[in-house]
This record gives structure tokens, C-alpha cells and sequence, in this order.
């Protein structure tokens, strides 16, 4: 994905790359959902505009295409859910940690941050 490199800053850490992966995922989704959405409001206005000689006609709706429309953002939604848990685990998970890793205490107050170190 080197052709849209210039969306985001260089990776700073190692998980960068799968960060980024996940959020090009959602940038095409949504851009996917955004497209159709306008194209069905701007055949919608035309279709159903205002017409002389013509009465209106009231629909209360649809079920099956609420359910549908429903469903498909719900696996949508499970989809990300579980590649997004996949990244997450890898980056705040027990195997994340290195195993020369300092622990550092923080503690962490509004304008104010105090860390203490190991040792001395």
C-alpha cells in the first residue's frame, strides 16, 4: 500500500504497519458505505420528487430490507470487531511485552505525570 503512503506519518513503532492496515480497511468500507448511500439519496430525490397532477403516496417501510441493510452492518461491524482484537491482542496482549523490558510505575494526574524507575 506504498501509493497511499502519504495519508499517514511514517510508522513509529512495529505495529504501525497493522494499525494502518486496519484503518485503510475501514477508510474503504466507509468510503464504500458513503458512495452508495449518496447515490441512493440522489436517485431517491429524483425519482420521488415533486410532480404536478401526481397525489402522494405514504409507505411505512420495509422489513426485509431493514433487516438486510441491518445484518450487513452487523457482520460488517464483527468482521472489524475481530481483525481489530486480533491487532489489539498482539500489541497490548502478555506476549507484547519484551522480555528485557523495563517496568516503570506511572502515575498519572491532571498536568502531572511521576514515574518511578527500578533500582536507586
Amino acid at each position: 500500500m506504498s501509493w497511499i503512503s502519504w495519508m499517514l506519518p511514517p510508522g513509529a513503532s512495529t505495529f504501525a504497519g497493522d494499525i494502518d492496515r486496519i484503518y485503510y480497511i475501514i477508510l474503504v468500507i466507509t468510503g464504500i458505505a458513503f458512495v452508495i448511500v449518496e447515490v441512493g439519496l440522489v436517485w431517491f430525490l429524483i425519482k420521488y420528487r415533486a410532480r404536478p397532477g401526481q397525489r402522494v403516496r405514504y409507505t411505512h417501510g420495509n422489513n426485509t430490507a431493514e433487516v438486510i441493510w441491518t445484518s450487513i452492518t452487523a457482520v460488517t461491524v464483527v468482521i472489524l470487531g475481530l481483525l481489530s482484537a486480533r491487532v489489539w491482542n498482539r500489541i497490548k496482549g502478555r506476549d507484547s511485552v519484551p522480555a528485557n523490558a523495563m517496568a516503570v510505575r506511572v502515575h498519572a494526574k491532571q498536568f502531572e505525570w511521576n514515574f518511578t524507575y527500578p533500582g536507586a
